[in-house]
């Protein structure tokens, strides 16, 4: 799956093997000359390996050689922000170089790759302001918060990666440090607010752990994926089948679309004869198992995609209403008589 163009730090496939030389040369142009350059940048190496990985399990030609000549330099300059081989911040690093090298992706979707690369930055930054001057502070309520949504997508999609790489503990140690500093009520509020949903979903997946859901409690919950899924499907399916014109126009209808309508279907039949006393708790057990079988899903997995969807519409809202803020805001200049020549050498036309 492509990420959005507007994705933070997006590194193309067509460009990926030029961004890594580039990255390499300024390693070993610039840490000889300044001694804040001999630091690694934990959220630069996560993002470019994650990068990597993706790409070359997707078949592309990744440059691994450059990618094995960073890792080489940088991870033997960790020790000198006091950052051990069994620290998060070089963990997350060392994975996701491994997964490029491997051709094994890490993540597939653009918050969980955020995620990671951000906790590995902030956890790097908070390490050089311990070295430097032997006190830790944290101060940026945005990012936090994006961190948080971002960790609760992590957390849905990947929780081993969530549970590795410690986030839980990690996120509570920098609420606590932003919640240190003078905020207005309502930053602070919508801080802890994040904070407690995560930890409930954190709280209820390790319960489920231990007390696995009934298979009553699975049917409900995958009668909504499976319905969320279909609904994505669907809307797809129309911007498919609008393209063809005339009265005949077909309606296209995706396998997908189908296949988790028909899930939806059996499930919810199958929980109404239970709920009405049409069938007994072992019969539908049964039944459940059979549906299950037949059609080859499972409550991991069609968690997993609804997350993904839940990714891609937070994006695409995002780009949306970055568009009309744009224009919007070049309305607003027009009016005010503010706007610049588009093709003036200060605001050059592309």
């Amino acid at each position: 799956m492509e990420y959005s163009y507007n994705f933070q730090d997006n590194i193309s496939a067509t460009l990926f093997n030029g961004t890594s030389k580039n990255i390499l040369e300024w390693i070993l142009e610039n840490r000889d000359k300044e001694e804040w350059a001999k630091d690694p940048n934990a959220y630069e190496m996560t993002n470019l390996f994650l990068f990597g990985a993706k790409y070359a399990n997707e078949g592309k030609l990744v440059d691994k050689d450059t990618l094995a000549q960073i890792w080489e330099i940088r991870s033997q300059d960790f020790a000198r922000c006091n950052i051990p081989e069994n620290s998060f911040i070089y963990t997350i690093c060392q994975d996701a170089y491994e997964a490029a090298m491997q051709g094994k992706r890490v993540v597939n979707d653009e918050n969980s790759h955020h995620a990671l690369r951000k906790m590995a930055g902030i956890g790097l930054y908070l390490k050089q302001q311990q070295r430097d001057s032997g006190e830790i502070t944290y101060n940026n309520p945005a990012e936090l918060m994006q961190l948080l949504e971002c960790a609760g997508t992590l957390k849905a999609i990947h929780p081993n990666l969530f549970q590795r790489y410690a986030f839980g503990k990690n996120l509570d140690v920098l609420c606590n440090l932003q919640l240190s500093q003078e905020l207005p009520a309502e930053i602070r509020d919508s801080i802890t607010s994040a904070q407690e949903q995560l930890a409930v979903r954190r709280e209820v997946t390790q319960t489920q752990g231990k007390q696995p859901l009934s298979k009553i409690d699975l049917c409900q919950r995958m009668i909504n994926d499976a319905i969320k899924i279909s609904q994505f499907m669907r809307e797809k399916d129309k911007q498919k089948g609008g393209k063809n014109k005339g009265p005949n126009r077909h309606v296209y209808v995706s396998p997908a679309n189908n296949f988790y309508y028909s899930v939806y279907f059996e499930l919810s039949h199958l929980r109404d004869d239970f709920n009405s006393g049409n069938i007994s708790k072992q019969d539908f057990e049964a039944r459940f198992d059979d549906i299950c079988g037949k059609s080859g899903i499972n409550f991991q997995e069609m968690q997993e995609v609804v997350a993904q969807i839940s990714s891609i519409e937070k994006s695409t809202q995002a780009l949306y209403d970055s568009l009309n803020d744009k224009v919007l805001d070049h309305f607003d200049k027009v009016k005010k008589g503010e706007n610049q020549n588009p093709e003036s050498p200060e605001n050059p036309a592309r």
